[in-house]
Parts: structure tokens; sequence; C-alpha cells
């Protein structure tokens, strides 16, 4: 099916170009010209994705996000924030503290919003499938997993230098209580495992030994058993030698820029992480209905 995608934006210029190039790439755009009438929509439509502007008439980005994550029925849709050139830092860590998936600085390239979309509606299509398996297995009568606690997340950094790694540990965990551990790319390579606990995420340097070799990490890191699961972000030096669109068809979750402040790379991976908890929720109850629906409860043994 077609994804539909929620413009909302009280400038009708904008809406405008953003539905025609959404609808040349092949998506359904449905326009909203401000937050009343897209918190409508939203309900009346379900959206894929919204395309939120970050000031608006009536609401704000940030009050509109809040409204969007407090409802179950609406705080799982992703959200990609589009934000003026020159606003501050300070925003930007607002907007993704209310639960933004993304932003944007505009104006944007045409083939990094495209690359963006498709990487969060991919992983949405992910979940989504996870959720029907399981509700699927709760049909036939399987519980779902027990709740388990929930440990601090783990981060594993991948740097081009020791030192670069280290600064970047200490900036981070000023702003997050999660698990920052360096990993040389040989370590990655050998195990994908810390202590025998596979990273919930990868940070990686985009340049290692040579240029691009952070992507080439990436995928090898996608392919295999004990890492296949985790998110990656890629983090992009001043001067880049690959496009951002790529980076994220390559399958990155998500983007750093090299002068992205600490707390609001902690704020992104945060987001990352409660999306990475929900999927892992959802795939341990999908075995733990599969592991019932042939094992009998009370010998142990296969029905």
């Amino acid at each position: 099916m077609v994804g539909k995608i929620l413009v909302v934006d009280d400038v009708a210029t904008n809406r405008i170009i953003l539905k025609v190039k959404l609808a040349e790439a092949g998506y359904h755009p449905l326009l909203a010209q401000d937050g009343a009438s897209a918190l409508a929509m939203v309900a009346l439509e379900r959206p894929d994705l919204i395309l939120l502007d970050a000031q608006l008439r009536d609401l704000d980005g940030v009050t509109l996000l809040h409204r969007l994550r407090s409802d179950p029925a609406t705080q799982t849709i992703p959200v990609i924030v589009l934000v003026g050139a020159d606003q501050d830092q300070a925003l930007r860590a607002n907007i993704f503290r209310a639960g933004a998936d993304a932003f944007l600085s505009k104006p944007m390239d045409d083939q990094t919003l495209l690359a963006r979309i498709r990487s969060l509606i991919r992983n949405a299509d992910q979940m989504e499938g996870l959720a029907q398996d399981k509700g699927k297995l709760a049909v036939l009568g399987f519980a779902e997993a027990a709740p388990m606690m929930e440990r601090p997340g783990l981060l594993a950094l991948i740097t081009a230098t020791p030192e670069r790694g280290l600064h970047l540990r200490h900036a981070l965990a000023r702003h997050s209580r999660d698990r920052i551990t360096l990993m040389s790319p040989e370590d990655s390579l050998q195990s994908g495992l810390i202590d025998g606990i596979a990273p919930d995420i990868f940070l990686i340097d985009s340049d290692l030994a040579t240029a691009s070799a952070g992507l080439r990490l990436m995928s090898e890191l996608r392919s295999r058993a004990n890492t296949r699961n985790a998110r990656f972000c890629i983090l992009l030096p001043e001067i880049a030698q690959i496009s951002p669109a790529m980076v994220f068809d390559l399958g990155a979750n998500e983007l750093i820029e090299a002068t992205t402040g600490a707390e609001e790379i902690a704020l992104r991976l945060s987001r990352l992480l409660a999306r990475k908890r929900e999927a892992d929720r959802l795939r341990a109850s999908v075995r733990q209905g599969l592991r019932m629906a042939v094992i009998d409860p009370l010998t142990g043994l296969h029905n």
C-alpha cells in the first residue's frame, strides 16, 4: 500500500511543494494548515509518517508532538520536524525531548528528505509486522512473554581514534544514564558482544581507517546474527565524502553531524533506544508465543 504522509505547515506554498515532491516519489500526501486540523486528520487517516513544521499559528511543534505522543493511537507514528536554518540547538533538543524521530533544516535537500522518509517507514513497517505476528498468536490463546526488568541501554562507540572516542563518551555521559563503551572495529566483527551482551546501538564514525569504512562496517554488522537487531547511528565529519541520503539508504537509523551538541545526541539516541526496545519486546513476545505453541507447559515436551 502507498504510504500516507501528512504534511503540517501553515504556509500554503510549502505544503504544495512538498505535496508535489511526495507524490512524484510514490507517496500519498495529506495536507494540514495548522495543529488542530493536523490532529483531526491524524485521527481520521492514520498516516504512516508526519512532516511537521516546528512553528505553526495555533500550536508549536513541541506542543503538537506532546499531544501525539500522549495518545496511544498516535504515539508510534514517526514524526520528522522541519525547522528553520536559524533555529538554535535548544529548540532542537526540545523537539527530540517531546518525541520527534528526526528533524531536517529548511531548505531541505530532496534526496535526504526522501531517504529519511524511507528509513523511518521501513522501520515502522518492521514494527507493524512484529505486532501483527504477536496479535495472531494472541488470537490463538498464547500469552505474551512476562515483563522483564529494563536494564540501562548499551551503546558501542566505534571512532577513528581512541582519543575521539574517550572525548565523545565523556561528553555523552553527562546527558545519558546508559552504558557507553568504546569498541574497536576488529572486536565488533569478532563477536559484536560486550561482556556477552549485544549493544543496543552502535555509534560509528563514517570514516575510520579509510573514508567510508564505517559504513562498510555497519553493513557487515547488520548481516550478523549477534548485531542485526541493533540500531546504527553514523557520525559524519564536517566535510563528508558521502551524502546523507546514501547513509540512510545503506541502513543507518540515525545520522549525526560533527557540529551537533552532546545533549542533542543523547536525546536522539534515547529515542532510538526506545524504538529498539519496543521492537525487542514484540520480538520476544512472538518467540514466546511460538515456543508455547509447540511445547507442552506441564511436561516440557513437544506437542
